[in-house]
């Protein structure tokens, strides 16, 4: 379980809202400049503590990096709110397949903000902790760039990242 203090959830939201505003530019949504004073940080309180994510891997997973095939695979989903404007943060899974080709989590995880460099260490640093898995001729197939490839090549000393370049 990680958390945040109420200056590191401040700096979380205004990443956020900033990435978001880029994507609503880039999709032709918005044609103005990011501006910070529309971050409403007002819920926050000086001194609060708050939830930032939770990773967390199935107890299964020595097991099955020991018997699935040497391919993975890991994706996050950004997680849009319904009930304002901003986020529910990023959810992440990596997996590996079985025998039959079937994907099985491995680890799973949830942070407030974006996918990013230290939220993709998270995740595999809990991967790495895996017997089994970062053994060589071990490949993970990943869609994005969004920090993973430092983070992955920081955790894994056999184990390769393969972008997939859809």
């Amino acid at each position: 379980m990680y958390y945040s203090n109420d200056e590191e959830m401040k700096a979380t939201r205004i990443k956020a809202h900033r990435f978001i505003h880029s994507q609503q530019v880039k999709a032709g949504v918005r044609t103005d400049e990011f501006d910070v004073s529309s971050v409403d940080n007002s819920d926050i309180r000086p001194g609060e503590v708050f939830y930032s994510g939770v990773v967390y891997k199935s107890s299964e997973a020595p097991r099955i990096a020991q018997w699935a095939r040497m391919l993975g695979a890991t994706d996050a989903s950004h997680m849009k709110c319904s009930t304002r404007l901003g986020t529910s943060g990023t959810y992440f899974e990596l997996t590996l397949c079985d025998q039959n080709g079937m994907m099985i989590g491995l680890v799973c995880a949830h942070f407030m903000g974006n996918e990013d460099e230290l939220n993709w260490s998270r995740v595999l640093e809990m991967a790495r902790s895996i017997e089994h898995f970062d053994v060589p001729g071990r490949t993970v197939v990943a869609d994005m760039e969004k920090g993973i490839r430092a983070a992955f090549y920081k955790c894994f000393t056999h184990a390769k990242l393969f972008f997939d370049s859809r």
